[in-house]
């Protein structure tokens, strides 16, 4: 799988994934490792691109539409990037 944006100078981008792996992000913050069940997925963020991976519980941004009326995924983690 691959990305790619194509934005104007100063453009703000957040890109999230929910998961139930196992995920370890390099100490770096640019590549991201996930693991469930002997499956392996690396994510790893190009030389251009300013921002780092992190991980957070898998609840609604307080920007999404309508936060109150979510969820969370519970059992789930998400892995982004800013």
């Amino acid at each position: 799988m691959r990305d790619e944006l194509d934005l104007g100078a100063g453009a703000a981008v957040e890109w999230a994934m929910h998961t139930r792996a196992d995920i370890t992000v390099a100490p770096d913050g640019r590549s991201a490792t996930l693991t469930q069940g002997g499956v392996v997925l690396e994510a790893h963020l190009d030389a251009a691109t300013a921002g780092t991976f992190a991980v957070a519980d898998a609840v609604p941004a307080a920007t999404s539409p309508n936060p109150m009326a979510r969820r969370p995924a519970r059992g789930y983690a998400s892995s982004w990037s800013t």
